[in-house]
């Protein structure tokens, strides 16, 4: 059985918190994990979903369930598979991040009408 969008969203946005949150390390040989809690917090917070949070924490059990992450120690990380599903969805995705994050207009010479 594949993995659902829902799933996907979750385990994305997690990812992207992860690496966001490694830059800071970038230069230490350091790795940042989150625990669930903490991470359903943030999700929460960032208005990334608008599920409850007892919903957030069932979709991190079924990742964890189909061995995209591991939860051990308290703190969730990602494993190779997991990982592996995130590099395809970021290849999908990729594109319509990259135009949200540039400013389109210096790139073009538009002309201005009135309506």
């Amino acid at each position: 059985m594949g993995v659902s969008k829902k799933h996907k969203i979750v385990l994305y946005a997690l990812c992207h918190y992860l690496q966001e949150c490694n830059k800071r390390f970038s230069d230490a040989p350091l790795s940042m994990s989150v625990s669930k809690i903490s991470f359903i917090e943030m999700a929460k917070k960032a208005k990334i979903c608008d599920k409850s949070i007892r919903a957030l924490y069932k979709n991190l059990e079924d990742l964890e369930n189909k061995k995209y992450l591991n939860y051990s120690s308290r703190q969730l990380r990602l494993t190779q598979k997991g990982l592996g599903l995130y590099n395809k969805i970021n290849r999908e995705v990729g594109p319509f991040v990259n135009i949200t994050k540039s400013d389109v207009s210096k790139f073009t010479k538009g002309q201005v009408v009135f309506r």
